[in-house]
Parts: C-alpha cells; structure tokens; sequence
C-alpha cells in the first residue's frame, strides 16, 4: 500500500490509499511495482521490504509513504487507479474481461469519462488511450495490468473576447460542436459581440485562423 497527498504524484488519488495487488511472488523472488521498479522480497523481512520501497519512492515523490503486507495464495488480478471512485485490485474470475469491464469494476471515474486519459501499464510499457480510443476499442485485460485514469487537459478550450466572462471551459460533451462550446461558455454578450465574426483558434495550427459567421443561415441547415 501507498499513500500520497501530493496531487503532482502517480499515486495520488484523493486521499484513498493506493493498492497495488495483492501480488503472487514468482520463483526469482522479484516483485515489479508500478512506476517504482522491482523490489527482492524472498527471504527478506516485511520491514527490509517496506525499507526497500520507500527508497525507491523517493525519487518519484518525496511525500510518498509504502507499507507491505504479507497474503495468502491469491487470485489472478489486475489494478485500476487514479481518478476513479473505486481503486483498488480487480479479480480476474472469468476469461474475456475488458477494459471496460474493469472500469466499470473500480465504479468509473470521479467525474465525466470525456473528461479522462487512461493509460494501460503492462510489461514495463505505457498505453494512452482518450476517451473515444478507449470506449470504442476495448481490450481484453491481462493479469497484473494496471489502468490509471487521470484528468485529460486536452478536453479543454479557451473563450475570450465579447462574452459574459473570458474563461477556460471543459469540453461539455466528448466532440462539442461551435454551439455546444459557447453555450458552455454562457454564450456571446450581446451588447458588444459580432456573431458574424467568430474566430477560432486550433492548437494543432496556431497559424491558421478559423473565421465562421453565425449569421450565416447555411449553418442552421
């Protein structure tokens, strides 16, 4: 178990301890923790291993805190942590279990799955999925996966200009139209605002300028 108030740490998650496993020690004697590495457990103390873990937490975040356990024979697992309401291992019981199946198992994230990155660590590597990548491309789970579930600062945009108040607004569905997004953003002020002039700005292409004009009857067709 890890526990970590700083919200800048991979552990993090709003106070809740982080569980990783429980974990089958294989016949080398060498346990693999997420974003710490692998620790030697056989024929070493509860305490040398704790020990051992805190210095490997230190260079990842210095306000981290581990504590080890000792477990029966256990289940095949895997862990869902970050952003969700449930962390914690989820049992691998039956064969054809999801990505989504195992989201759904930690009760989903805290706020709107839109508004989420998830990433698959599995044999040492990162997968990043967004929201559309990971529902609409499901994969099926492999034993010690860990999904972490983390805010996407990319669903997000930026409204300046003629409106009620300049501001940085989440995206308000996964794929928001011009409409949804100055609806988000309390609409245009209509004392001072142009409708036919709204110009847009994509971070892709800085130097291209989007121009619509919302007078423009072809648009509501």
């Amino acid at each position: 178990m890890i526990t970590d108030l700083s919200e800048q740490s991979p552990f993090f998650t709003r106070g809740e301890v982080f569980n990783y496993g429980p974990v089958e020690v294989p016949e080398e004697g060498r346990v693999s923790v997420p974003y710490v590495g692998e620790i030697q457990v056989i024929d070493r103390s509860l305490a040398e291993i704790s020990s051992q873990l805190d210095e490997k937490l230190k260079p990842i975040s210095s306000t981290a805190q581990g504590s080890v356990i000792r477990s029966g024979r256990i289940s095949r697992t895997a862990n869902v942590i970050g952003e969700v309401r449930k962390p914690g291992p989820v049992p691998l019981e039956r064969d054809g279990i999801n990505s989504l199946d195992l989201l759904s198992a930690s009760s989903g994230p805290n706020g709107l799955e839109h508004l989420y990155k998830y990433t698959l660590r599995r044999g040492g590597r990162d997968y990043v999925f967004d929201y559309q990548a990971f529902r609409t491309k499901p994969f099926l789970v492999e034993e010690e996966d860990l999904l972490s579930v983390t805010q996407d600062t990319g669903n997000r945009f930026y409204v300046m200009g003629s409106i009620p108040r300049p501001t940085i607004v989440q995206f308000p569905v996964p794929s928001p139209t011009l409409a949804d997004a100055l609806g988000a953003a309390a609409g245009l002020d209509e004392r001072r605002s142009d409708p036919s002039g709204i110009f847009v700005f994509r971070k892709g292409n800085p130097d291209k300028v989007y121009v619509v004009n919302l007078k423009d009857r072809a648009l509501s067709c």
